[in-house]
């Protein structure tokens, strides 16, 4: 297997372990062009070839990596955790109320109406109302109504398992 970047056991700073292969020539004292694989294990150096880390929904979850050394390969070992449950709802919380305003913006489009008439048409009484401009208040109602139940469901989750469910209508 070709490599462009090894693993360093002995990396200087220790935080910088992925290092590239003039990196171990000038600084390991080893020549990962002439080095057969388990010569370079033996110096500290293990190849490494980078994958990007698993797709997450960062509203619910984080992600981390351990190193793993197989023989003379290294590999990240990707984990993906919870979100502590308050920052979570935080999240959900104001995911679902900007995709509210969206599609309530969208609507308000559709009938080729900004955002500020219609709030200004909602202010008057229902017999005041133009009547295209209450077709758009009674659409953005249904969507404030599937709001606010998404809300409540979201305060009231008490798993981050709980929340995804809540909020796969929007995602997926």
């Amino acid at each position: 297997m070709a490599c462009n970047y090894y693993y360093s056991l002995n990396a200087v700073p220790p935080n910088a372990q992925v290092v590239d292969k003039e990196w171990v020539a000038a600084n390991g004292g080893i020549d990962p062009d002439t080095a057969t694989p388990a010569e370079l294990a033996t110096a500290g150096f293990y190849c490494y070839v980078q994958v990007a880390p698993p797709t997450y929904d960062s509203k619910l979850y984080s992600v981390s990596f351990t190193w793993a050394i197989v023989g003379t390969n290294a590999s990240e070992n990707w984990s993906i955790d919870d979100l502590p449950l308050a920052t979570a709802k935080e999240n959900c919380n104001r995911y679902v109320k900007g995709a509210a305003e969206e599609e309530c913006q969208g609507i308000a489009s559709n009938y080729n109406y900004g955002p500020y008439l219609v709030t200004a048409a909602a202010a008057l009484a229902v017999a005041s109302r133009p009547a295209e401009l209450q077709v758009i208040i009674s659409e953005m109602e249904v969507v404030l109504n599937a709001l606010q139940d998404k809300l409540i469901d979201i305060n009231n989750a008490t798993t981050v398992a709980q929340l995804a469910a809540i909020i796969a209508w929007e995602t997926g």
